[in-house]
């Protein structure tokens, strides 16, 4: 049942970092009741988003006083790579997407490889030495 217990719970668990479904279950819902809720509660519905952006305001704080408090420049490179992606990401996220990559390896023959004897019927040469021995060590008996 709807209730503002309910949302403030939700809104609360939002606002920690919980992901939507795990606000909805420890509010004792499921995800498809709370997305109902959003529909039908307009006021629930930006209750969420104001959580949601609570959330982010206070997990980014995190690195950003380890980058500007702490002079963490790891940190700081962190947030720049993620935050000015076009200037800042590593070069290897900068290749477009649909861009082939080939990667030619010249690797020599393994040892493991059969030939095949070119008068055999599709036995490895091996197999066949095997059998000519096999049939030469029963023909001596």
């Amino acid at each position: 049942m709807y209730n503002q217990t309910r949302v403030a719970l939700i809104c609360n668990a939002i606002a920690k970092g919980n992901l939507i479904q795990t606000a909805a279950a420890a509010a004792g819902i499921n995800k498809a009741t709370l997305y109902e809720w959003k529909k039908k509660y307009p006021e629930f519905n930006d209750a969420i988003e104001l959580a949601e952006a609570a959330a982010e305001m206070e997990l980014l704080n995190v690195p950003w006083e380890a980058a500007t408090k702490d002079k963490n420049w790891r940190a700081a490179l962190e947030l720049m790579q993620r935050r000015f992606r076009k200037h800042w990401a590593p070069s290897s996220e900068k290749l477009p997407p649909t861009q082939p990559i080939t990667i030619n390896f010249n690797l020599p023959r393994p040892a493991h490889v059969l030939t095949v004897d070119s008068t055999a019927k599709h036995l490895p040469q091996n197999t066949t030495n095997q059998t000519n021995n096999q049939t030469n060590n029963t023909s001596k008996k």
